[in-house]
């Protein structure tokens, strides 16, 4: 069971790091208005919350 937990808690932590780079791409795409780049970065804020706690 143990093993499985953790192939679950690498394939989250690979997953959260994926979408944190997407994000991050998108934030330094010049075009994008000043409420979109906001708002992507507060979803990159949550998106390190949650990997801070899937390391546990």
């Amino acid at each position: 069971m143990r093993e499985f937990e953790d192939e679950r808690q690498i394939a989250l932590i690979n997953l959260i790091a994926e979408v944190r780079r997407d994000l991050e791409s998108l934030l330094r795409d010049a075009g994008l208005s000043k409420t979109l780049r906001e708002s992507l970065a507060m979803i990159a804020d949550k998106m390190d919350a949650l990997n801070d706690l899937s390391h546990g």
